[in-house]
C-alpha cells in the first residue's frame, strides 16, 4: 500500500509547483497566444461583416441612383415627347391658318375673277343677242 508520509506531501507540493509553474511558463502564453488569435479571428469576422454591410449598403445605394436615374430617364424623355407633340399641334395651327388665309384670298380673288368674267360674258352676250337679232330682223334692236 501507500505509505502516507513526507515524501508524499513533498510529491503533492512539487505536483501543485509543477501545474502552477506550468501554467505559469507554458499554458498561459498559449493561452494568451491564443486568446490574441480568438480576438483577431473576432476583429477580422467584424471588419468582413462591416465590409459586407458596406457593400450592401452601396450597392443598394447604387440600385437607387439606377432606379433614379431611369425614371428621370423617363421623365425627360415623356417631356420631349410632350415638347414635341406640343410643337407639333403649333405649326400644324400655324400651317392650318396659313392655308385659310391663302384659301381666302384664292377664293376672294376667284370670285372677283368670277364676277369679272361673268360681267365680259354679260356684254358678250349682248352684242352677240344684238348680231342675232340684227341678222335675223335685218334691222338693230333698240
Amino acid at each position: 500500500m501507500i505509505d502516507v508520509n513526507e515524501s508524499l506531501l513533498i510529491q503533492m507540493i512539487n505536483f501543485l509547483l509543477l501545474i502552477f509553474l506550468l501554467n505559469w511558463l507554458l499554458y498561459r502564453p498559449i493561452r494568451n497566444i491564443l486568446d490574441k488569435r480568438k480576438e483577431t479571428k473576432k476583429n477580422f469576422s467584424e471588419a468582413i461583416q462591416n465590409a459586407i454591410q458596406d457593400s450592401d449598403n452601396k450597392t443598394q445605394q447604387i440600385s437607387d441612383k439606377l432606379k433614379e436615374s431611369h425614371q428621370l430617364g423617363r421623365e425627360k424623355h415623356q417631356a420631349l415627347l410632350n415638347s414635341a407633340k406640343e410643337t407639333e399641334k403649333e405649326e400644324l395651327f400655324r400651317m392650318r391658318k396659313a392655308i385659310e388665309q391663302d384659301l381666302t384670298v384664292a377664293l376672294t380673288s376667284l370670285a372677283a375673277e368670277k364676277k369679272e368674267v361673268l360681267s365680259t360674258l354679260d356684254k358678250q352676250m349682248e352684242d352677240l343677242a344684238k348680231r342675232i337679232g340684227y341678222q335675223i330682223l335685218g334691222r338693230d334692236l333698240l
